[in-house]
């Protein structure tokens, strides 16, 4: 019985986004272009609802959120910016050592930003639904790669 709710909120859950995708005319196979804000408000939409998040806990949550996600993108836009300075044959044996090194520290900077914000997470909202909304996150990421188009034209 409880499988049968769950497998009928879910289908709920997915109408807008069959009926969202109908009006745009996407279903044809044409290529909508990414827009961000309508990317970060679907994962909302999909973290409040997986992790049973109020509106006043989203209301405290989502600024922290979005702005450790902000931080931990910067970080990862210089590692990308680092691997793509040089061809790695033009670089000297040094060079490379400083680079991986430099890009070490950056990955552990990266985590210490996660750690630090998760921490004012906690005391935005319960502990329990900091961990169901960063599970969230991850099942959003993994269906919007799943459902992402497989053939670029």
């Amino acid at each position: 019985m409880k499988r049968m709710i769950v497998y009928c909120v879910c289908v709920l859950m997915a109408l807008p986004i069959v009926a969202q995708r109908n009006r745009n005319g996407n279903e044809g196979g044409g290529r909508k272009s990414f827009d961000p804000t309508e990317f970060r408000m679907r994962m909302e939409r999909f973290i409040i609802q997986e992790a049973g998040i109020t509106s006043d806990e989203a209301a405290k949550f989502f600024p922290i959120f979005h702005e450790m996600k902000e931080k931990q993108m910067k970080i990862g836009r210089q590692i990308m910016d680092l691997k793509k300075q040089k061809k790695p044959s033009q670089m000297t044996d040094k060079e490379c050592t400083e680079t991986v090194l430099e890009i070490e520290s950056l990955k552990v900077e990266q985590a210490e930003v996660g750690a630090s914000y998760t921490k004012k997470l906690c005391k935005a909202i319960s502990s329990k639904k900091v961990f169901r909304a960063l599970n969230a996150e991850d099942r959003f990421h993994r269906m919007m790669l799943r459902d992402f188009p497989k053939g670029r034209k």
